[in-house]
Order: C-alpha cells, then structure tokens, then sequence
C-alpha cells in the first residue's frame, strides 16, 4: 500500500504571505543552495510534493525557512514551513555540536565532528543562519585547575605559523584541498594544547594563536562553499579573541563574517557586521587593520545603497593604508593595494558606476602578486562578469579565457563554481566565434574540475 502523507497546510500559506509561485520558491531555494555549493534542481512540481507532505532532506527544509525568511521580512523557522517532521536526526546532533557557550568546547565538538567523515556530513547540513549571534558570550572561566600530567606546550607563535602555511596555501592554490589537514592539526594538538594551559596569560595567548588559526579555517571553509559551516567556525574564532582581548583579531573576525553576509545577498546583515567590526577596529593600533575593515564597510554600505558613505569609507581606507607600514611577514598584518582596489571595485559596482568600478578591478588584478593565484582568479571572473554585463565581448572574453587559463590550478568550490555564473553571462553572445569557442572550453574545464572535486548535493 502506498504510504499515507498528511498534506502540509503551512507550506501554501507562507507562500501567499510571500506573494510567491512555487516556481519562485524553488528558484529561490536552487539558488542560495548553489551560494552554499549544493547542485539543487527543484522545480514547480516538488513544491507541489512538499505541499502534498512530502519532505526533502535536509539542509532543504532550512533553506525554504531561510528563503521565506528573506521575502517575508521576519524569522520563519523549518517547523513553520511544515518540512521538518521527518528530516531525521541531522540537524538536532549538528545544532548540539554546535550551541555551547564555550568556545574551546564548541571548537572540540567542531574539529572532532569534522575530522569523522560520516559526523563530517551532518557538518556539511548546516546552512548560513542571517540572524547569528555575534554579541560576546560569557567569558571562558579561569578557574581552570591544571592537570597532572602536562605535554610541554609549544614555543610562541607555533600555532599561528602552522596557521600561516595553511593562510599561503589557501593563497596559491584555494582553500578547499588543505581544509581537512588543517582539520586534524586542530583537533590532534592545538585544541589539546589550550585545554592544558595552566595559568590566565597563557591560556590568552593560546586563545589569540587558537583564534588565528580558527579564521584560516573557516575561511577555507568558504572556499568549499560550506558556508554555515564557516559561520560555526567564525564564531568560534569571534569568541577566542574576544576571550585574548584581541581587538585587530576581533575585528578581522567581524569582517569576515560582514563579507560573507554581502556575498549571500544579506546587505542589511553585512553592514551591521560591519560596523561592529569598525567599533573593534577604533581600539587597535594596526591601520592596515582598520583599512581592512573600513573597504569592507564600504561594500556593504554600497549594498545598502548608501554612495555617499560608501565613498567616505573608501578614501578612509585610503588614507589609512597609505598612513600605514604593513608587516609583509605576517598574513593578519598585511593589506596589500591590490585587496582594497578589489574592495573599491565591488563597491563601486554595487552602487552601478559599472566603468569605474571595472577601472578598480583591473587595477587589482594587474597588481597581485604571483603567489595570489587564488584573489587574482576570483577577480579575473568578477572582471569578466563586469565587462559582459556592459556588453563588452571582447574584453569581457579575455579575461574569461585568463580565469579558464588558471582555475582549475585552484582548489576553490568557491571559484569553480563561478564558472556556471560567468558562463550564463557570456551565453547571449554565443553567436560572436570567440564567445562561442568559450563557452565549450569553459564546459570542459567545468567537467574536468567537477570530476575530480564534485559539489556538495542534498
């Protein structure tokens, strides 16, 4: 007999509230499951299943929350949405590695989760959440008796220079092929390491090296496009240094977490994160710092639709990082030029100044150092996308072939998936040879990769 489904009466409501077809919503769910790098392929007609009560697997029943979330105006949770009654026990284990106040218990719980490869996937599950907490947390105890037997802990700065070398590789070749390595250097010895740190000083510095390496990882995670993921991990390393009294790493953090809200589309998210990411950044001394953090402010002001400051914050990043003498031989010190003509060029195409905000971009792109394959790949395809959107074939062409010549010497979700983008964009030109030429390599080289490194799926 065939198995009885209770037809789902929340699901066409939400819709109505939302003036949404199912079309639209299956749109819209393939679409922020392609930002969060899964290959979803709904359509009218699962909808029209999930409102007879079939339920997709998670993290779907999150995404329909989240997307509903975002056209509605107010939080929509999965029970809402009528999808999460047979989801399984996914999301309830992920949540619970998850939610501990304590950052170096959530960190264990993270690393120890994410170094099994069956806990791994319920890790993958996690969708980007716009409405994270980023308020600071209750402060680690200090009260932390030292145990009895104790590993000698490492010389200063160990931590933070394994961190390096993952920050450089992530640099020159992406961030997803080292994820896991980094992974397991945090769950065998540095997690470990803090938990057996004796005294308040030590256990700080730990924090800011531990914090250090935290942000490395979730931004590789990004580069897999495991975005809820490298939210977990954010907050993470938000909380380490917060607990370090680290002002310039609290403020990284925070703007990180604003840049990855502007990518996702959450503007409004992005320049809240953004501003309390300024706020931190007043209180250090590093300017190359607070340039970081003003560009950044920029974009999400840009998004917002706020030119003036944008603008403003623009030649204050200027004047900062001209003000400033960056520590080329630190990655949380170093600012280069060609990062913040980057940064003015999202901004400025955000505000619509299509041609300066191209003028920018080239001026990154022609600026970046050899070892920076990975920022001048994903910038050659903003370029790229930027001059077909003006209608500019030929340039336009050019720089997709320069980002095809390279990307798939990156391991970077992230950038490859930017291939299904900018071959959209150059497809109305497909009758101009050259265009054409491309748009079969660039199927080519969207197959290769994705043999060797296939998407997440659902």
């Amino acid at each position: 007999m065939p198995r009885h489904r209770t037809p789902n009466e929340r699901l066409p409501k939400l819709l109505d509230e939302a003036g949404w077809s199912g079309t639209a919503l299956a749109r819209a769910v393939n679409g922020l499951g392609r930002a969060q790098g899964l290959a979803l392929r709904y359509d009218r007609t699962s909808v029209a299943h999930w409102v007879k009560g079939s339920c997709p697997r998670q993290p779907v029943p999150a995404l329909v929350a989240q997307v509903l979330s975002t056209r509605i105006g107010r939080p929509v949770t999965e029970a809402e949405t009528g999808l999460a009654a047979r989801t399984g026990p996914s999301r309830p284990i992920a949540a619970e590695l998850v939610e501990d106040d304590d950052p170096v218990r959530r960190l264990t719980h993270l690393v120890k989760a994410d170094s099994d490869r069956q806990q791994r996937r319920l890790l993958h599950h996690l969708v980007y959440d716009p409405g994270f907490r980023t308020e600071r947390r209750r402060p680690a105890r200090e009260d932390v008796v030292a145990p009895r037997h104790t590993r000698e802990a490492p010389g200063p700065g160990a931590i933070s220079d394994m961190a390096g070398v993952f920050f450089q590789q992530r640099e020159r070749y992406g961030g997803t092929q080292g994820r896991t390595a980094l992974v397991a250097y945090l769950a065998d010895y540095a997690v470990p390491v803090l938990t057996r740190a004796a005294s308040a000083s030590q256990r700080r510095g730990l924090s800011r090296e531990l914090a250090r390496a935290t942000h490395v990882l979730a931004m590789m995670c990004e580069d897999s496009n495991l975005h809820g993921l490298a939210q977990r991990y954010h907050g993470v390393g938000l909380d380490l240094a917060r607990n370090a009294d680290d002002d310039a790493l609290t403020a990284i953090v925070l703007r990180a977490l604003s840049v990855q809200a502007s990518r996702l589309g959450h503007d409004r998210r992005a320049l809240t994160l953004a501003h309390e990411a300024m706020r931190a950044a007043h209180h250090c001394e590093l300017s190359p710092v607070r340039a970081f953090v003003l560009a950044q402010r920029a974009v999400a002001h840009a998004g917002a639709g706020l030119r003036r400051e944008a603008v403003d914050d623009l030649s204050a990043a200027e004047r900062e990082l001209g003000a400033s003498t960056p520590d080329a031989g630190h990655y949380f010190g170093w600012y280069p030029p060609a990062a913040l003509r980057f940064q003015e060029g999202q901004a400025l195409l955000a505000l619509g100044d299509k041609r300066a905000g191209i003028r920018a971009l080239e001026a990154s792109v022609s600026t970046r150092a050899p070892e920076q394959r990975r920022a001048r790949v994903l910038t050659r395809a903003r370029l790229a996308q930027a001059r077909l959107s003006l209608g500019h074939v030929e340039d336009g062409c050019h720089d997709y072939g320069l980002f095809l010549d390279e990307v798939s010497h990156l391991s970077c979700r992230r950038a490859t998936s930017t291939l299904t983008t900018l071959h959209a964009a150059l497809f109305p030109f497909h009758r101009y040879r050259p265009a054409r030429s491309l748009l079969a390599r660039s199927a080519h080289v969207r197959d290769e990769v994705t043999r060797h490194d296939p998407p997440h799926r659902s």
